[in-house]
Parts: structure tokens; sequence; C-alpha cells
């Protein structure tokens, strides 16, 4: 992959649109960016790492933070990379998400993150995220894990490698070569092994249980399978035998109940006999005594039917007492009726010639008040003329005061513009003096005076001390106008309020003419008031005599009609008293409450007749179908049976016998059977584990095996796990590729190599320098601060290539370091230079870096200016 053109816009401490044109360095050869810190040299490398991955080169610069701080909101976040790899040209565009101020700067609002990859040839586009992914992973071949390792360099992070413990190392590699698989591997099969070990030691648990599980056998019959199976067999004959037992006490049963059934049938058929011969002797005397309570009551009848009659004779008489009491209330009602009627009728009588004088009255009154309306419009009349007169004399008033003010006023105006002009003319006369003064100062003997023409000056005007100049001369003239103008005004002002008083008390001593001597205006407001008072009430009476008199003449209608009302009652009434008096000669019962008593009686006397009548016939009725029912149940037995109780009771006795015998069978076939069942599954589980137990002992064995080599853990192997070991290869390549770069920077003076590290046998992931000038060996921390840069260098160049070639052969005509080279000498800087030089034969190399020397050494730079205003430019230059 080869970088033609990055463009970057509003990103990081770029506000405007910055292009990078790496076509000017051609296809190769070492290049230099440069410029104060913070200024934005590293974001070069960002924008590229971002455009293809989304990501930055550094592990502390995050995405979120890309959106430049000096931007406008009018300018968007984006950077854009043309690219070329394998012939083929691409452009990647892709823009952060970020937070940024509204274009009208109200708020802020969020811009979605986009990306877009264009191929030029075919014109093809993507726009999903993913697929821009997959994408550049596979064309470039590489991560962005793998890129930044391989083509950036980043500041700091690959010295790391060159200093970190084995500890450390271990875990870079895991990240740098995915050999956590490796040690997933490792742990996976351990727990395999484990497990595959814990499965032995639970079945031979199991086993150990299952033998101290069995019932019933001794500890010699447990030593042996064979025993255990024969004790079985045994189990098994007593268990058939008991089974039949169990069948000889069940068929005894059958026939002790077969025989119990007969039994019991037989004493039902006695104890039928018994209690219906018992029934029968109780039954007979009691028939006798029902039958002989019927025939007396036979015998009443008569005297019944007589009572019945008479019930029905005082109920008619009662029936005619409620008519007789309901017309006794309809009089009483009527009487009350006509007595609340002729009071309310002599009420409203009475009501009514009250209101009749009432409207006399009313009459009379709005008779005296009739000329109250013409009075009070003259009233009105007079107020409002008084009400003006007041209000002109108050305005004249206010008119008077305003005239001093305002003449006070202009004598200050008046004042002020007189002063304003005496100044303005002193200080002209000032100026016109002094120019004399300047011209005479200007005059030279022999050339003729400007004013006068004379040639000669013999006595020129002196030249006066503070002069006014023009300037100030005219802003005095215009002040003084200003005034006299101000002044000018004032006295039109005054003039003019001074015709409007004029006119003002004219109109008012016209006004006063037309007004009644010696009347003021709250003596005519109180007789308005009056004159009011007396319209009002006039109204009032004519709405009330309006009301009043129809009132009138509508209950006028309803005296006649209620007198003629009161008429009828009485008439009703009188009827009623008449009707009344023929109905109660009629009663044969002077009081009701004696004919009630009289028929209560008759009631309770042929009630409680009927009821004991009615009792006694329905008990003679079921006394008599129940004797027939006994002499019946007997007729059936030609003989007195036998009774079977004690031959039933001998019975009861021996089937108690045979059920203890059945129950102490049952529970031995139950204990027996529940035994038997519980030590043949034992049996069965126990052959089946002792059968498996080989094949686990031996998965057990080979995992271990298998665990404790890529673990490390053989006894007298080496110390080492499969992890470790295929970290170590890559280690070894790496150093490999270093030592040859390491050797051209440092004159064949330094070589890394692994160190081993730890006890007898144990390999760790160490490393050391030999120091081939002196012929000693070291770690790899006890260099320089130089000589840990060009060691670091080579190492990370050698992991670069190591991890291309990992990755597939993978070749980047492009690599970034970034910053380093301030440790080195002039002699080391040189050497490193020369080193780099050699890579960038066949690709481009660029460095980040301060150092003054390499701005001077390096042909090709991008130099990067900071402004803290207008944020960071980047342009190139050629030396």
């Amino acid at each position: 992959m080869k970088p033609i053109k990055l463009t970057m816009q509003a990103f990081g401490p770029y506000a405007q649109t910055e292009v990078v044109d790496f076509q000017a360095f051609g296809d190769k050869g070492l290049f230099l960016i440069s410029g104060d810190t913070g200024a934005g040299k590293t974001t070069i490398f960002d924008g590229i790492v971002y455009a293809l991955y989304g990501e930055l080169s550094g592990e502390l610069r995050k995405p979120e933070m890309l959106r430049s701080k000096y931007a406008s909101p009018k300018v968007d976040t984006f950077v854009e990379l043309e690219f070329e790899l394998h012939d083929q040209n691409y452009i990647i565009r892709r823009s952060p998400e970020y937070m940024r101020e509204k274009k009208n700067g109200k708020g802020q609002t969020k811009h979605a993150s986009s990306v877009e990859m264009i191929e030029v040839e075919n014109k093809r586009s993507l726009t999903k995220v993913a697929e821009v992914r997959e994408a550049i992973n596979r064309l470039i071949g590489l991560d962005a894990r793998q890129f930044k390792q391989v083509a950036v360099l980043a500041q700091g992070e690959f010295v790391r490698l060159l200093v970190a413990s084995t500890k450390e190392r271990t875990q870079i590699f895991r990240d740098l070569f995915q050999t956590s698989d490796y040690a997933a591997l490792q742990s996976e099969v351990l727990e395999r092994s484990k497990k595959a070990r814990d499965e032995v030691n639970a079945a031979q648990a199991t086993i150990d249980r299952l033998y101290q599980s069995f019932r019933g056998m001794d500890a010699s019959t447990l030593l042996d399978p064979k025993r255990i199976a024969e004790s079985l067999k045994g189990h098994a004959k007593e268990l058939e035998r008991l089974i039949q037992e169990q069948a000889d006490w069940q068929k005894g049963l059958a026939e002790a109940s077969k025989k119990k059934g007969q039994l019991g049938q037989q004493k039902e058929r006695f104890d039928l006999w018994f209690k219906t011969s018992k029934d029968l002797e109780t039954l007979k005397p009691l028939y006798d005594k029902t039958s002989q309570e019927v025939e007396d009551l036979k015998k009443k009848q008569p005297e019944m039917e007589e009572k019945s009659y008479e019930i029905k004779r005082l109920t008619d008489q009662l029936d005619r007492f409620g008519q007789y009491r309901q017309m006794e209330k309809t009089y009483t009602d009527l009487k009350r009726d006509l007595h609340k009627k002729t009071e309310a009728f002599e009420a409203f009588k009475a009501e009514f010639a009250a209101d009749q004088s009432r409207q006399q009255q009313l009459q009379a009154r709005a008779e005296e008040l009739v000329n109250a309306p013409a009075l009070r419009q003259q009233a009105e009349a007079l107020c409002l003329q008084l009400q003006e007169a007041a209000n002109r004399k108050a305005q004249l008033d206010q008119l008077n005061q305003d005239i001093v003010l305002q003449q006070q006023t202009f004598a200050t105006l008046a004042a002020q513009s007189e002063h304003a002009q005496q100044i303005y003319l002193q200080k002209n006369s000032q100026f016109l003096a002094g120019q004399a003064g300047i011209l005479a100062g200007s005059l030279q003997p022999g050339i003729p005076c400007p004013v006068c023409g004379s040639i000669h000056h013999p006595d020129p005007a002196p030249l006066e001390h503070n002069i006014p100049d023009e300037r100030t001369l005219k802003k005095l003239e215009k002040e003084a106008n200003d005034k006299a103008r101000k002044a000018q005004r004032q006295s039109e002002l005054c003039a003019g309020l001074l015709s409007r008083r004029e006119e003002q008390e004219k109109s008012l001593s016209q006004l006063e003419t037309t007004l009644p001597p010696n009347q003021s205006l709250a003596a005519a407001q109180t007789s308005l008031k009056l004159f009011n008072d007396q319209c009002n009430e006039r109204e009032n009476i004519l709405n009330t005599l309006s009301s009043l008199t129809a009132n009138l003449e509508k209950r006028l209608k309803q005296k006649e009609n209620g007198q003629n009302h009161l008429e009828q009652l009485a008439a009703q009434a009188s009827e009623l008293a008449g009707r009344l008096q023929s109905f109660k000669e009629t009663l044969s019962f002077d009081q009701e409450d004696q004919a009630k008593l009289r028929l209560n009686t008759l009631r309770q006397e042929t009630a409680a007749y009927d009821q004991q009548k009615t009792r006694s016939e329905k008990q003679l009725d079921s006394q008599k179908s129940r004797l027939f029912q006994l002499q019946g149940i007997l007729e059936t037995y030609d003989r007195q049976p036998e009774d079977p109780r004690l031959q039933i009771e001998q019975l009861g006795q021996q089937l108690i016998q045979i059920d203890q015998a059945m129950n102490q069978v049952n529970s031995q076939i139950r204990e027996l059977q529940g035994q038997l069942k519980i030590n043949t599954s034992i049996f069965e589980q126990l052959q089946t584990l002792e059968k498996d137990m080989p094949r686990l002992c031996e998965k057990a064995q080979s995992l271990k095996n298998l665990s404790d080599t890529l673990n490390g853990t053989l006894a007298g192997q080496t110390k080492i796990n499969l992890e470790t070991y295929v970290q170590i290869t890559f280690f070894e390549q790496i150093i490999l590729r270093a030592n040859q770069k390491l050797n051209v920077m440092t004159s064949g003076q330094y070589e890394l190599i692994r160190a081993e590290e730890g006890g007898k046998g144990k390999v760790g992931l160490g490393l050391d320098v030999v120091d081939h000038f002196n012929g000693s060996r070291r770690p790899v921390q006890s260099l320089s601060g130089g000589e840990q840069f060009l060691a670091s260098l080579c190492l990370a160049l050698g992991l670069s290539e190591e991890i291309q070639m990992e990755a597939g052969g993978v070749s980047l005509q492009t690599l970034f370091v970034d910053e380093g080279f301030g440790s080195l000498d002039e002699e080391c800087l040189n050497k490193a230079i020369q080193a780099l030089n050699q890579i960038a034969d066949s690709r481009m190399v660029g460095i980040i870096s301060h150092v003054e020397s390499l701005m001077n050494r390096i042909e090709h730079q991008i130099l990067v200016t900071k402004d803290p205003v207008n944020g960071s430019r980047a342009c190139i230059e050629t030396l």
C-alpha cells in the first residue's frame, strides 16, 4: 500500500482543509515531518490509519477526539486518503461521530459517522462500515492492529518490546501473533486431564459407595462378586417360598370370608324378625287409642258447623263496620278541610282589602311627584353649567402657573444666549486681532503686504498669545446661535400662552353671565340628588301600582271562586252527615272491638278442632298402614329363625388369626423384594463400572501425558509450554532480522540474543546484548539511551518484517517512525539514517522528529506550523 494524497479537514489541530501530496516524494526515499510540539505531526499518521481502519496510530488517542476545536460550525470533519495497491487506485473518505455547534449558533447537534471507499478504475463504491473494513483487510492483508505494528512505529511504543520483562514480552507476543489460542489449547487440555482424573476418582468413589450400599450381606460375602451372585440367588428362592405361603393364606381367607357372608345374611333375617315382632307389640295399643280419638272428634262435628256459620255472620258485620269507619273518616276530613279553607278565605279577603288601601295611598303619592322629572332636568342642566365654569377656572389657574414657569425659563435662556454672544464676540475680536499679528509675522522687506500692498513694514502688528483657532471660533458661534434660537422659541411659547389665557378669561366671563347669582355647584348637586330620588321613587310607585292593580284584578276573580267553593263544601258535608247516621242504624254491634273479640275466639276454636281432627286421622292412617306392613313381614316366616351371633363371633377370631399371619408374610415379602431389587441394581451398576474402569484410567493417563507435554510439566524434560515455544520461534526470527540492521547501525559492535532465565531447564523470553568489542554479554536495559533507541528501532523493524511474513508475505511500500532520534549522538544518528536509507531504497519512510540536524540531512520534508487561533497548517518543502 502506497499513499498518494491525504486530505484532512477540521481534523485534530487542522481547522481548515489540509492536503498532503505524497507524490512529491516519489516512489521511495526518506521524508521528514517536523514542527512544534502539539502542532499536528502525528496527526498525519493518525489521518492515514483513521481513513483506512477508523482507528488512530497510538493507544492514547481515540476517534472521538478528532473534531478540531478550531473549526467553524459550518465546516465538517473528514479524512480522505487516496492510495495505490496492486496497480489499482483507491479513495477512502471517513468522517467520525462528533458533537458540534449548530450552524445557527443555538445549542449543539450530533454529526453521524460515515465512510465511503471508491475503486477508481471500476467506479465501485462501498458505504457500509463492515464492507469497508472487510475490503481493507482483504486488500492490504492486515487488520488495524497488524497495520499499526507494521506500517506505523508509534511514538514511544516500539521501545516497549526491547526493555520489557519476560512476562510483559509474553503478553506483547500474545497480542502481536495471537498465540493466546495456544495458551487456550494448553488450558483446555489441562482442564480435560483434570476432568478425566476426576471421572476416574468419581467412578472409584461410586464403586466404594455401592459396596457399602448392599443390604443383608455380611462382610465376607462382599469380598467376592461370585458370593454376591450366589447370595442374590438364595434370596430369590426364599422370596418364591414366601409367595407360595402367601397364596395358601389367601385361599383360607377366601373360604372364611365366604362363610362370614352366609352368616351375615342369616343374621340380617333374624334381626328383621326380632325387630318386627317388637314393633308390632308396641304399635297395637297406639292404634287403638288413635281410633278412639277419631270417633270422639266426629261427635263434635255439628257444634263446629254452627260456629262456622256464626264466623261468617260476624265477618260480614265487621266489613260493614269498616265501611262505616271510612265514611266517618271522609266526613271528618271534609269538615276539617271546610274549616281550613274558610279561615284561609277570610285571611284572603283581609289581605285583598289591605292591598286595595295600599293602591289608593300609592296613587296619591304618585300625584304629588308628578313634576319631579321636569325639575330634575332643570337641575341637571344647571350642574353641567356650574361644572363647566369650575373646570375652566381650574384650567385658567393651571395656565397661569405654566406662564410663570415658562417666563422664568425664558429669562434663564435669554441670559445664557446673551452670555454666549458676548463670549463669541470677544473671541472673534481676539481672532481678528491675532490674524494681523500672524500676517505681520510673514512679512518680508521688499515684498508687498497682502493687505495694503506696501513693500515697507515699519510697524508690523505684534503676535498675540492665546489666540483662538478658527475651529474653536466656529464652535462658539454655533453655541451662541443655538442658545439664541432656544431663547427665541421660548419667547414665542410664552406669547402663545398669554394669548390662550386672554381667550380663556373672556370665555369664562361670558359663561358666568348665564348663571344664577350666588349659586354654588354643591347646592345645585344637592338639589339634583333630591330630584333624582323623587324620580326614582315615582318610577318605583308606578311599577308597584301596575303590578298591584293587575294582581287585584286577578285576586278579585279568586275571591269569587273561593266563595263558591266553600258553599259547595258545606253542602257536601251536610249530605254526608245524613248518610252516616242512616248507615250506623244498620249495625248489630255498638262497638267493633266486641265483634272482633268474638270472631277471634270462634276462629281459634274451629282451627284447633280442624288441626286435631286432621292430625288424628293422618296418624290413624299411618298406624294402620304400618300395622298391615309388620303383619305381612311376620307372615313370611314359617317358624322362629335361629340366632347366628355365636358362630359369627367364632369366625371373627379365625379371620383375625389369618390376617395376622398374612401381614407377617406380606411384610417379609416386601422386605425381601426391596432388598433383592436394591442389591440386584447395585450389583449391575458395579459390573458396569468395573468393566468401564480400565478405559477411564487409560483416557486419564493419555490426557495427563498430553497436558504435561503442552504445559511443560513433564518430569525430567525442559520446562517450556506450547505457547512459549511458539513465541520463542517468532522471537528468534525477529532477533535475527533485527541483528542484520543493528550490525550496520553499530558497526558490528552489538548483537541481540535471547536470554535463558530461571533455574535448570527453564527457558524464558529474556533479551541480552552481546558487545563484540569487549566480548561481554549483558541485559539490554544496560544500553545507553541512544543505543537503546537503535536497538529498539532494529527490533521494531524486525518485528514489522516478521508480522508481514506471518500475514502471508504482505508488502507495504510505506513505513512511518514517530520520534526518538533526539537521544542519538552524531555517529549513531548517521548510522540510523544510513539504515533507514537502506530501507527507503524500496519504499517510502516517514520520520517525525524535532532533531535539527535531521532537517538538514533529509531532503523531503512536511513542515507543520502551529497557530493557536486559526489551527495548524502543513506544507511540503524540498531542500
